[in-house]
């Protein structure tokens, strides 16, 4: 097995001779099963070779590795390293392709290794050619590589490398695992170890395949599955077909003496494939069926069509299985319905091999009972790991090729596949191309019958899919069976029987389906075969159009809004086939543009309403005016109520959208669901900001800041320019730059994501962005003219905050990563360090110095609102009513939202407002501002003082007991100590001492009795005795 490198698999292959042939074409290495001798075909250098594989049971060769379950192991792992904590924001999935490529980013980690140190270290190291070795212990062997060393949490373990782009070698480097004091690496195997590539430019961690079954890499105790290259300012990687290996060896040293390594580089490919033009051609397939002609077969073409080797097919039979108009393909330990008819369609059976059931409904033994489920109906060629080795030959196939058994399949009038739950994620993975639309029905065999609705959901939800993931088209409809019971997973139908667009999961249709035919139930517009690899359309069945999904955005834009609200339907059955089609990374790019395109429309309705309120309420608006303010609330009334009934309209149609994940990788839904959640979680906080549009901005403010919406800060240029020179000191005085507006303190929600978008063309202030005025910014004109030129900061008070009774409930941790407050946090960075004023102070949105400049504001800003009173409010049970203390109630949630955010928080004074907090005593000058400022202003809030005044006490007892005995001198203490331990040691010691002497007297004294009979002179013994007691 050692000489396998690379398996393939020709379902259609039905002797040894053709197998021979197959091998002839491909390299020395490739293997080829041929199951009637339980034989695997090698090719190597003196020809073909004969390998016995029949002693080995069909487990030996899986390596049943759960993609799903792996990447929620991943997941918890990687939660516990605060050293990987960049990646909570990128998409996790397999490889794209065995040789992809990605963008270096400068002394960032590129390549990372997690695990679990059961049965013992997993290893991650590197090799080059010559056996030079880069591990844990030698982290710096090859230029540009900087080796982690063991990051280790509980039992968790953690080794990742850094990439420099300026000094990186130009060789080929080896990514290998050892095993730790040479264990097997196969003994890892149900750990879940992964090892994974990051993309920083696109944020997606990719999981690079380490095999860990015996029948890949045996006994061997280092493995080689990876091989990196250096190209220009890119990084290629080569996943290799089979692994190298070597035995009873294992990496700590900087030379590591292995074949295994310049073996590695000789099977690595490092060229990138281009993707071939995308074109509709009919192969020549000399004598197969031609679907150009789309003529029926003539019993001349039947017989070319005709496998020549399997003499046991007689012409009846052949007959009957190519004039069969139906077919249901099935797993052989899958059960066919009783709604379907088998009479009248052919019976296909698949799991190792390919099986045309006879008339006789006699089937061969050779596939029957394999536990091996692999996607070989459409007769392509497959290639990957050993677990191919477990494919069995044909039986009754009546084609001798791929194209013409897809032509078999194209003339179908209905097709049914049943599948079960046997197909692995290494299986799946093996997939050709090609996909059928058919129905497609996915047996579940519970140990009890699922008792109500909840069960059943249970069990759909955690429901192995593999199957249908592998060969389902993206216009198939699938159904899952429990018992006698068939309900609705995903899918399209045919409209005059069943409209899936707002079918919900878990449905049960069992009585649809022994009313409609298997014939009738898909839509008779779907093609029977689809190629992945080919530009497909997607079928709307309720217009009946098909359109290809990149041109789904000029459709939107093409239409009106009514027209859209007509396409809800449409819409919902293209996600399903959209999921099917496009890899995760363009399915969210598409999803982004179409979102984008819809968002934009609701924004173009409304900009004339939105055009003339912002113009009334700049130049003509007067709140002393009854009549004005009418005007502005008829205004405001007529914007509100048409942005509303365009966002209700088109909102079921963008929510669809916005939450589609690509199910080419799909092998359990609840893997999905989790996908989901954590894409939702990603695109809501920093993906969101960036996304960010003003629209979106006006949404947040519009449904969470309401009430008070943003209370404005006039920023003085001048002074501001000063502040920003200053920011490396600890102590930052925010109060010169900025005042409070005496004309308008605060704009509602609604106005200001009005104000703020419409006002940036004449933003010529030291906020202006100089990301352009398309940017989201947290900042705007002065708005009253006699203010001169400037800018205006927009501080956001959440309706949360100015109606929290009481701030002690809240977790304020969690608080501060909500999706609406996180985004808006990151805006307000981005619009203080790209404001035209820090251009030449090079501010990062995520620094400290930004972090500093703006909590520095919002203190002074609160400052500055609570001087407009002149005395402190009285504590107030329930809701604030005066202007002052429902801003600086929204103000101070704010703040300690921004001191508990972060990897490391600016601040802990948010553990003031906890109910039993760990107090952690401020170490710098500028710490203790943050709680200066708070003990100053949280009486202006009106919150409870009790609560405020006991945790401010147990601050500072502990501060002061801290600054006590950390001041106090116990050297004098520590040395008198010392001094009495070793004076009660030696004392300690004379006593023992005598004890002994005392002992040993007292033994002869009794033995002398016993042995001679004589009396001892006690006294005298005694008189001796006391003459050795120590006197000091």
């Amino acid at each position: 097995m050692e000489k396998v490198r690379k398996t393939f698999f020709n379902p259609l292959a039905t002797s040894k001779a053709k197998v021979v042939e197959i091998l002839e074409a491909l390299p020395v290495g490739s293997a080829h099963p041929f199951s009637p001798e339980q034989i695997l075909l090698c090719r190597s250098e003196d020809g073909i070779t004969e390998i016995d594989i029949s002693s080995y049971p069909d487990d030996f060769f899986f390596n049943a590795l759960d993609l799903g379950e792996m990447g929620e192991v991943l997941l918890r792992r990687m939660a516990r390293f605060r050293e990987i904590d960049i990646f909570k924001d990128f998409q996790i999935m397999q490889a794209p392709d065995t040789t992809f490529k990605i963008p270096i980013v400068s002394d960032q980690i590129t390549i990372l290794a997690v695990s679990e140190r059961t049965p013992n270290y997993w290893d991650f190291c590197f090799a080059d050619e010559d056996c030079n070795a880069c591990c844990w212990l030698e982290r710096k062997t090859f230029s540009g590589v900087t080796h982690s060393g063991d990051i280790l949490q509980g039992n968790d373990l953690l080794d990742f490398v850094w990439i420099n782009k300026d000094s990186l070698t130009e060789k080929e480097i080896c990514v290998f695992i050892s095993g730790y004091q040479t264990t097997r690496i196969s003994r890892f195997m149900g750990t879940h170890p992964a090892m994974l590539v990051a993309d920083h430019v696109d944020k997606i961690l990719y999981i690079i395949p380490v095999p860990l079954d015996a029948a890949t890499i045996g006994d061997a105790t280092i493995c080689c599955p990876l091989v990196i290259k250096r190209d220009e300012d890119s990084l290629i990687f080569s996943i290799l077909p089979t692994a190298t290996t070597d035995r009873n060896m294992f990496c700590q040293s900087k030379i590591m003496n292995s074949p295994a390594f310049p073996e590695a580089i000789k099977r690595a490919n490092f060229t990138i494939a281009a993707k071939e033009p995308t074109k509709r051609c009919e192969h020549d397939m000399e004598g197969a069926i031609r679907s150009s002609k789309r003529r029926k077969l003539t019993e001349t073409d039947q017989l070319d069509d005709l496998a020549d080797a399997d003499a046991a097919t007689t012409s009846r039979n052949i007959d009957n299985i190519v004039n069969h108009r139906n077919a249901v393909l099935t797993t052989y330990s899958a059960t066919i319905p009783s709604f379907l008819d088998q009479t009248e369609a052919q019976i296909i059976r698949f799991g190792s091999g390919l099986e045309f059931e006879l008339s006789s409904n006699e089937l061969s033994t050779q596939t029957k009972f394999s536990g091996v489920v692999l996607p070989c109906i459409f007769g392509s060629e497959l290639q990957g790991p050993t677990l191919l080795a477990t494919g069995t030959a044909p039986s009754n196939v009546p084609f001798s090729n791929e194209s013409s058994l897809r032509e078999y399949y194209k003339k179908l009038q209905s097709a049914v596949v049943i599948v079960d739950e046997k197909m692995t994620d290494n299986a799946r993975n093996l997939a050709s191309h090609y996909r059928i639309n058919a129905l497609f029905i996915v047996q579940l065999t519970p140990i009890t019958e699922p008792k109500n609705p909840d069960a059943v959901l249970s069990l759909m939800n955690s429901a192995n899919i593999n199957a249908v993931t592998a060969l389902a088209g993206p216009q198939s409809l699938v159904l899952v069976q429990i018992c006698d019971k068939f309900y609705f997973y995903r899918g399209i139908a045919n409209l005059a029987h069943l409209d899936t667009s707002g079918l919900e999961f878990g449905v049960d249709l069992t009585s649809l389906l022994h009313t409609v035919g298997m014939e009738s139930i898909l839509d008779p517009r779907a093609p029977r075969i689809v190629r992945l690899d080919e530009e497909n359309s997607i079928l709307l069945p309720a217009s009946g159009q098909f359109v290809q999904p990149q041109a789904l955005q000029k459709v939107l834009e093409e239409i009106s809004i009514e027209q859209i609200q007509s396409l809800e339907r449409d819409i919902s059955a293209a996600v399903p086939q959209l999921q099917m089609l496009l890899n995760q990374k363009d399915l969210q790019e598409l999803s982004k543009s179409l979102v984008a395109t819809l968002s934009a429309k609701v924004s173009n309705v409304a900009a004339p309403l939105r055009e003339r309120y912002t113009r009334f309420l700049t130049t003509e608006y007067n709140v002393d005016n009854r009549e004005s303010v009418l005007m502005k609330n008829n205004l405001l009334g007529e914007l509100r109520k048409v942005t509303k009934d365009m966002q209700k309209t088109l909102e079921p149609i963008i929510s669809c959208l916005a939450n589609m994940i690509s199910s080419q990788t799909t092998s359990k839904r609840t893997h999905d669901l989790k996908r989901l959640v954590r894409q939702t979680t990603i695109q809501n906080n920093v993906e969101a900001a960036k996304s960010m549009t003003f629209d979106a901005l006006s949404g947040y403010l519009e449904e969470y800041a309401e009430d008070m919406g943003v209370m404005l800060l006039n920023i003085e240029t001048a002074t501001f320019r000063g502040l920003l020179g200053n920011l490396k000191n600890n102590l930052i005085d925010a109060s010169p730059c900025c005042a409070l507006d005496s004309r308008i303190l605060h704009l509602q929600g609604f106005d200001a994501g009005i104000l703020i978008e419409q006002s940036q063309s004449k933003h010529d202030g030291p906020l202006q962005s100089t990301a352009g005025a398309s940017q989201p910014i947290l900042a705007l004109p002065y708005l009253s003219q006699l203010s001169g030129t400037g800018s205006m900061l927009a501080w956001v008070c959440w309706d949360e905050f100015v109606n929290l009774k009481s701030p002690y409930k809240v977790r304020w941790m969690e608080k501060c990563n909500e999706p609406h407050i996180a985004a808006l946090r990151i805006i307000m960075r981005n619009t203080l360090s790209q404001a035209v004023a820090s251009r030449e102070y090079n501010l990062q949105p995520g620094s400290n110095e930004t972090g500093a400049l703006m909590s520095a504001l919002l203190m002074a800003s609160m400052s500055k609102l609570a001087a407009m009173r002149t005395s402190r409010p009285t504590e107030i049970v329930g809701k604030a009513e005066d202007t002052v203390t429902r801003l600086m109630r929204g103000l101070f949630g704010n703040l300690l939202t921004i001191a508990g955010s972060g990897l490391r928080p600016l601040s802990m004074v948010w553990q003031l407002f906890g109910q039993h907090p760990q107090y952690d005593i401020p170490a710098t000058r500028g710490d203790w501002v943050w709680y200066e400022t708070v003990v100053k202003l949280y009486p202006y809030t009106g919150w409870p003082l009790a609560q405020f005044h006991s945790n401010l006490e147990k601050l500072l007892d502990k501060a002061v007991i801290r600054v006590v005995t950390k001041n106090e001198n116990i050297a004098q203490i520590k040395a008198s100590r010392t001094e009495e331990m070793t004076k009660f040691c030696k004392l300690r010691n004379i006593y023992l001492t005598h004890s002994r002497t005392i002992l040993t007297v007292f033994m002869r004294m009794l033995t002398a009795n016993m042995n001679n009979g004589t009396e001892i002179d006690i006294a005298a013994v005694a008189t001796r005795l006391l003459a050795h007691i120590p006197r000091h």
